[in-house]
């Protein structure tokens, strides 16, 4: 008796493994679609630059970009929200970082 290989009628939807906060998705939108850096991205918001590696990458706990996102380096942290961002135009992602209260339906 030969088993049936089918296959599912749509592939299952991709989930993302991070959610990023509101100003962290800033920061990521001035690096791939504008390319900017650490300094540049400090002068554009009006932070310091040792803020802006913070928020990018913060060593020792998963709370910066590169932790949250599981990324070593500014390139796969790029390539890796370009897909954050399709999932959430999609309506995949509802952007929420943590329930604020409330019955969290």
């Amino acid at each position: 008796m030969a088993l049936s290989m089918r296959r599912p009628l749509m592939p299952p939807l991709p989930r993302a493994r991070f959610v990023l906060t509101p100003r962290q998705e800033q920061i990521m939108d001035l690096v791939v679609d504008e390319g900017l850096g650490r300094y540049a991205i400090a002068a554009r918001l009006r932070i310091s630059s040792e803020t802006a590696k913070n928020y990018l990458c913060v060593y020792g706990h998963k709370m910066g970009i590169y932790g949250r996102m599981g990324c070593g380096n500014i390139t796969e942290a790029a390539v890796a929200y370009l897909g954050y961002r399709s999932l959430k135009a999609r309506g995949i992602l509802n952007g929420r970082t943590r329930n604020k209260g409330g019955t969290g339906r």
